[in-house]
């Protein structure tokens, strides 16, 4: 298929998808969001993330994270990261974030993401970013690692005392992944 022929209908797509989330029922927009199960592609997942700005319905959310958990191409990532960076005091973030652990994509570039998410929000956030984290480390480098670490220990004021003790099983997991010195 021609390059400009395939991005027309990926525009198309696009368009299409954006006005029925956009314009639709409640119902509409759920049954919209089951069919990207299917049929979807990650260039239209901003749409969908965006719905947790603009929605309240129940429903509708959490057909999101349903969605979110189900991903499974890696070109998905950046569009959860830019969201997770752009929207930190969301509601809904805990939940976007364990949706990234769930979902088994691969989040170990943007560490350094999930450590600003762990200091500067909730303590559910800083619980569902620290599994992320937690999750990634074995797959990331050495250096990264170590980078992440000397980020926490700069934070380490800002930390409230509700997430001290998870604080510091945080540095401990990255501590036991530098000592394994596997690079």
């Amino acid at each position: 298929m021609d390059h400009k022929v395939k991005k027309e209908k990926e525009l198309r797509f696009y368009n299409e998808i954006k006005l029925k989330l956009n314009a639709g029922s409640t119902n509409g927009i759920i049954n919209t969001l089951r069919e990207l199960h299917k049929s979807g592609n990650p260039s239209i997942l901003p749409l969908v993330l965006n719905l947790l700005e603009t929605n309240t319905d129940e429903n509708i959310i959490n057909e999101v994270y349903i969605l979110l958990g189900e991903l499974k191409d890696n070109k998905a990532v950046p569009a959860i990261v830019n969201f997770i960076s752009e929207h930190p005091s969301n509601k809904y973030l805990a939940k976007v974030i364990s949706c990234c652990w769930l979902s088994g994509l691969d989040f170990n570039a943007d560490l350094p993401i999930f450590i600003k998410s762990f200091i500067e929000g909730s303590y559910e956030v800083a619980l569902e970013s620290f599994t992320v984290i937690e999750e990634m480390i074995w797959q990331t480098s050495i250096d990264k690692v170590k980078a992440c670490r000397i980020s926490l220990d700069n934070m380490l004021e800002e930390i409230s005392d509700e997430k001290k003790p998870l604080f510091n099983e945080l540095l401990k997991a990255l501590d036991e992944e530098i000592s394994a010195n596997r690079d």
